[in-house]
């Protein structure tokens, strides 16, 4: 189980944050590691099995840019579950695995995501099996369409367009609608039950 802060309040999350975190390492305690990912061991993460990619890394402007984009390099390398931090696991994953242990072999690869709203696929909350191919085009992709294209002047007199359009300038590049992006082109990568529920 992955979760990601960067920047000055990984050293101190705020309280809600904290609950949320510790929500789902309680209910599932027989996880074998949870890993909490802050600025060093981020960097270092990525010079040991990217470095390729530390450089790009390095160039962004905003947190949110670098946990985006990080969060597809750790599924990639160890596959998982990443959560962002405010969100709180109400119930054990256990009928998620059992459901998917039953309708997919063990040499498949598996990806799962959340729709986000009004449409695509969220990045707050994914599942994927070491080495799946969809992570692996994302992290590819980070570099074909580097930040510099959308990037727009500090803040300004017109404060309130600038951060929206670095909101969007951040989704766009790395965030949800890239995830969405790519998975519409990878189609063969999804596995999508629109009937499906995780009950208790």
């Amino acid at each position: 189980m992955h979760h990601i802060l960067l920047g000055p309040l990984s050293s101190s999350p705020p309280s809600s944050w904290i609950s949320a975190r510790n929500s789902c390492i309680e209910l599932h305690s027989n996880f074998e590691k949870h890993y909490y990912w802050t600025d060093n061991n981020s960097k270092e993460f990525l010079e040991n099995n990217y470095p390729w990619f530390l450089k790009t890394w390095n160039s962004y402007k905003t947190n949110v840019q670098k946990a985006d984009s990080l969060r597809y390099f750790l599924l990639h390398y160890y596959g998982g579950i990443f959560l962002d931090m405010d969100l709180y696991c109400l119930h054990k994953l256990d009928g998620l695995f059992h459901y998917l242990d039953n309708r997919v072999s063990s040499d498949e690869h598996i990806f799962l995501a959340v729709k986000a709203f009004p449409v695509g696929i969220s990045n707050g909350f994914m599942i994927a099996t070491r080495n799946h191919p969809l992570p692996k085009c994302l992290n590819i992709g980070v570099l074909v369409f580097p930040p510099i294209i959308f990037s727009f002047p500090s803040r300004t007199n017109i404060e309130f367009h600038n951060e929206r359009f670095n909101c969007i300038c951040i989704e766009i590049h790395i965030g949800p609608a890239d995830i969405t992006i790519v998975a519409c082109g990878k189609r063969k990568f999804l596995l999508y039950n629109s009937r499906f529920k995780i009950t208790r």
